[in-house]
């Protein structure tokens, strides 16, 4: 049968370099279309934020803060002064209701707290005020109290009582508006961790459904698998981080729990993919470092629904986890880089540096939080994770970058193993299956069920051609024989030449008379070829042999069979030769 594509003149294997330069300049390309898109959407929600931003009025100073016997006033939030405030302690914060003429809302943020609001000495809120006694987690929430025109201008009570040790250091600044003005002003004060937790959750999504549709086809889609899973685990922690599974579900120590549980996740997948970039002692090191995370988790898990320790009294161990991890990771690199190693593949070196700029904006985020928590340097909004939602985007635009270029490194092997498979398996000159390929055909007819039949062919008169018009004429003749052979047989069995002037034609299945019908085609075009030019005369004697009469033979045995009845024939139309 005839093979697709052509090879060179040449029996070589063609070199597949990788164009570095190339796939530097597509990335850059890549990358700028990406910031152009981000730009173009950016910019109209932007407006959106300003507009909601002028909408709320914030009550940030003048506050007076009673704690533990103490007052404080004067007090600018999100700063409260007090330190951290330990689990069943009371803390008030007392202001005044700014103006205002028609019905708004109160927006307050709370930390793992029960809470209560009074205006005008009248109670009008009250959020989870037996959690400390039940011992339940409450999480942070968003919380949208209604209000009135009588309560512009009134007394402003807000009691505070952690349900969590350590938990409280801050308070966000409350504001008055209207609830969706809050939620806009939510999204679009954090549009890059928007945008990020989005981009994420859905590449993650996509990427495993691929996976799973096509891992039992090629294992390397474990690789996607993996970049899926931990694109949808940090997108899930980004948007629970600002709360927006909770503006969803309205069920806040839901979308705690899944912040910390996916918080808990994201070294597993991070050491995962380093030990995918190296091997030997370095691979085993990041595998066991994985493996404790994982470890980690299942601890905190148990803790958490069997003790009632809570997921979130275990961030400071997972930060010092996490740190060790961090500084090792930059250790192994280091030592590599110094002596000069290189990665083998061009995907690798995306791959880490997508790595390294997520494990630094990982680093400099951690830092930052925990000098806000335990230094009381919290002069930013308790949304400032500025580095982290950078460092997803371009963790996860390099994965695209690997996979993308992994595709590309699979296409052109694949492309390389067909390119072998043709100069092993096809004969150069005709380009049909070649001595080889022939009887690793009749290996596979043989081993099967299916009747079979094997036919002998030798082109007649190759010898004159070549003695008369020369060697070009007669690969001509051979050629051309082997095209006619392959339109008279090629979609009914594997048509091949077995060497010099002699051919094979394997048919499985198949009928006497398809045969025979198909072997009369082949003399009328025989002979319909010859009247096109008087130096190429062809002619051919054959000869067939049927698996179903003589079952006891193998196919190599029955192809001698076929090509003994070739002979004959052979010798009626030439006269006898030496074989």
């Amino acid at each position: 049968m005839k093979q697709n594509g052509k090879l060179s003149d040449e029996f070589e294997i063609p070199r597949v370099r990788h164009l570095t330069f190339s796939k530097l300049v597509l990335s850059l390309c890549l990358t700028f279309l990406a910031v152009m898109i981000l730009a173009a959407i950016y910019q109209p929600l932007h407006s959106q934020l300003i507009r909601s931003r002028q909408e709320l009025t914030f009550i940030s100073s003048g506050w007076t803060v009673s704690y533990n016997g103490k007052e404080y006033d004067d007090v600018t939030l999100p700063r409260l002064g007090t330190g951290i405030i330990p689990k069943g302690a009371t803390i008030t914060l007392k202001n005044t209701f700014p103006a205002f003429s028609d019905v708004r809302a109160l927006w307050l943020h709370s930390y793992y707290s029960a809470l209560t609001v009074k205006s005008g000495g009248n109670t009008i809120y009250t959020y989870k005020t037996d959690a400390v006694d039940t011992n339940s987690y409450i999480g942070d929430s968003d919380h949208f109290i209604p209000l009135s025109e009588a309560d512009s201008g009134q007394p402003l009570v807000i009691t505070l009582t952690p349900t969590e040790p350590m938990a409280v250091s801050s308070f966000d600044v409350p504001a008055i508006g209207e609830e969706s003005d809050f939620i806009r002003y939510i999204m679009g004060s954090n549009l890059t961790a928007t945008f990020s937790g989005v981009f994420l959750v859905v590449f993650g999504l996509i990427a495993i459904l691929i996976s799973c549709m096509t891992i039992l086809i090629n294992r390397q889609f474990l690789r996607l698998m993996l970049s899926g899973a931990f694109s949808l685990n940090t997108g899930i922690w980004v948007l629970c981080y600002y709360n927006y599974v909770e503006i969803i579900s309205h069920n806040a120590a839901y979308n705690s729990m899944l912040e910390f549980i996916s918080l808990y996740l994201i070294p597993v997948w991070t050491m995962l993919f380093y030990a995918m970039i190296y091997s030997g002692r370095r691979k085993k090191a990041f595998l066991t470092l994985s493996f404790i995370n994982i470890g980690f988790v299942v601890m905190v898990m148990f803790c958490h629904t069997v003790l009632a320790i809570h997921l979130n009294n275990f961030l400071l161990i997972f930060h010092l986890l996490a740190l060790v991890e961090i500084l090792f990771s930059f250790v192994i690199i280091a030592g590599s880089l110094k002596r000069r190693e290189r990665l083998k593949r061009f995907q690798e070196k995306i791959l880490l540096i997508g790595l390294i700029v997520f494990m630094l904006c990982s680093a400099a985020d951690l830092v930052n939080y925990n000098l806000q928590k335990y230094l009381y340097l919290n002069f930013l909004h308790r949304n400032s994770v500025l580095f982290l939602p950078f460092g997803a985007v371009f963790f996860v635009v390099s994965l695209l970058m690997n996979y993308f270029y992994f595709i590309m490194d699979n296409t052109v092997q694949q492309k390389e193993k067909e390119q072998l498979l043709n100069i092993a398996y096809v004969d150069k000159l005709t380009q049909i299956s070649n001595r080889t390929k022939c009887e690793r055909d009749m290996k596979i007819l043989e081993d099967g069920d299916k009747p079979y039949a094997i036919i002998s062919f030798d082109l007649n008169h190759l010898k004159q051609v070549n003695d008369t018009y020369g060697h070009s004429m007669g690969d001509k003749l051979i050629s051309g024989f082997a095209t006619i052979l392959d339109k008279c047989f090629g979609n009914i069995g594997t048509v091949g030449r077995m060497g010099g002037d002699e051919f094979i034609v394997m048919v499985s299945a198949q009928a006497k008379d398809t045969i025979n019908q198909r072997l009369l085609a082949m003399e009328a075009l025989l002979a319909k070829e010859s009247r096109k030019d008087e130096r190429l005369q062809f002619s051919s004697s054959y000869g067939t042999a049927y698996s179903a009469d003589h079952p006891e033979m193998t196919a190599f045995q029955l192809y001698k069979l076929a090509d003994s009845r070739m002979y004959e024939m052979k010798i009626r139309v030439e006269g006898p030769k030496v074989r």
